[in-house]
């Protein structure tokens, strides 16, 4: 009886199944290239915001930049530096940064992996004498999920961390992190060295 019967023109269970199965690895592979090319591309973002924000510095150094500052009267001056880069205590006063970076596209400031956020670099903030682009020391690292993709460290004429406004900064190193590393991976020195 069967004999005379045709076979329909669909396709068996077996037949699905592999391709689906086929699609959905390449899906996957489709979709971790996507995530692989966007993390190479906030990476390469953050090395130009890098060097951006180090040419800025630079600019300064050479034409003088006005920052607010309190003095020991807690009275409002503006001071003007040229030939010093400035120092940690400026780049954690927001006013400060504001007035350093005025020239600065905003979008050179802001984590290419967020939206948005306020403060970016985040100053160096204890001693760290002698600290090279092949030595860095872990504490000049942000912390794990930190707002700061970048840690600005201003060097004195001695070679300690320029971390007040007595001390004339002649260099600097501006560390930045790539993602999914936990160690800051590049640097950008300064060129007035």
């Amino acid at each position: 009886m069967l004999r005379g019967m045709k076979r329909s023109g669909g396709f068996t269970l077996i037949e699905i199944l592999v391709t689906i199965t086929i699609m959905v690895i390449l899906m996957t592979l489709a979709v971790a290239s996507i995530r692989s090319t966007q993390v190479r591309a906030r990476d390469e973002d953050r090395r130009n915001d890098a060097e951006n924000i180090s040419r800025q510095l630079d600019a300064l150094y050479t034409k003088g930049y006005t920052f607010p500052y309190t003095d020991s009267t807690s009275t409002e001056v503006s001071v003007t530096l040229r030939g010093s880069y400035p120092s940690t205590l400026q780049m954690s006063d927001p006013e400060s940064r504001a007035a350093i970076f005025a020239d600065l596209p905003p979008a050179s400031l802001i984590d290419p992996s967020k939206n948005s956020s306020d403060e970016t670099i985040m100053p160096a903030e204890n001693t760290l004498t002698g600290l090279d682009a092949n030595v860095v020391a872990d504490s000049v690292l942000p912390a794990p999920g930190s707002d700061f993709p970048y840690v600005y460290q201003p060097i004195a004429e001695d070679g300690t961390l320029c971390d007040s406004d007595a001390k004339v900064c002649r260099k600097f190193n501006l560390y930045y992190q790539i993602e999914n590393t936990p160690k800051i991976s590049g640097v950008v020195k300064s060129k007035n060295r």
